[in-house]
């Protein structure tokens, strides 16, 4: 049994290594903050710098929990790293990870949310498309405004092709814009009357603490997330805040 703690301590320790501490240039500012369930879970994600002005940021959220999930979770994440830098449009990213997954994964009977975006630091835009993952939140800084992207696809890896329209959704930005990406694990978090922390809860937030850095907003939302949930929560989380300069 020792033996098999340690085994899972090492894997959880090799997992986690590749999740990124945050990002920072004289562009973006990307606060992370993860927070497992068990030693293990299956949210992960990337930031990818694709020459001098363009990122692409992903997100996954893989069913369950422990071990298969943390597998699932990292293959997607080496299949993103292998194919983001050679798509231009987030929709062809999503449709070929859907397409990756069911033929090598239909199997396993786990699925994923997955949610990308593309920023552009020159033109000043992002580019959003997401497959049944919580909804992106953008902080306009000129006007103060909370704007919610929602996903349009399904579940990736349960069905080839993908059920539903993709279409991507391109949202200007400014100097000062905040941009979150969470999983589940944050938003669904409950009360003991079961309501749950919500993007209402997330969008305040955001608004209120707008000015503050990356790291300290990621630690509010998660403080006040916990503060609803009574430190009891029962999915894992990841959080990523994104600041443009």
């Amino acid at each position: 049994m020792q033996m098999l703690d340690d085994d899972i301590n090492l894997a959880a320790k090799v997992h986690y290594s590749f999740i990124p501490d945050g990002f920072e240039n004289d562009k973006l500012d990307i606060a992370i903050t993860s927070r497992p369930l068990r030693k293990l879970g299956g949210d992960y994600c990337s930031v990818m710098p694709v020459g001098d002005d363009r990122f692409v940021i992903c997100i996954c959220d893989a069913t369950g929990h422990g071990v298969a999930a943390a597998l699932y979770s990292a293959r997607v994440n080496t299949f993103v790293l292998t194919h983001a830098i050679k798509s231009t449009c987030p929709c062809d990213l999503v449709q070929s990870l859907n397409d990756y997954l069911c033929r090598r994964l239909i199997g396993t009977g786990i699925y994923t949310t997955f949610a990308t975006a593309y920023i552009d630091t020159k033109d000043m835009h992002l580019v959003f498309a997401g497959a049944a993952h919580p909804p992106l939140l953008h902080y306009e800084a000129s006007s103060t405004k909370i704007t919610q992207i929602n996903s349009r696809a399904t579940l990736l890896g349960l069905n080839c092709p993908l059920k539903c329209e993709i279409e991507p959704t391109r949202t200007a930005l400014s100097p000062g814009d905040r941009v979150l990406l969470y999983t589940d694990g944050l938003s669904e978090a409950r009360d003991k009357d079961g309501t749950l922390f919500g993007a209402k809860a997330l969008a305040a937030s955001l608004k209120n603490n707008h000015e503050l850095t990356g790291d300290e907003l990621n630690n509010i939302i998660v403080e006040e997330a916990a503060s609803h949930c009574s430190d009891l929560f029962t999915d894992d989380l990841l959080l990523m805040s994104i600041s443009i300069k």
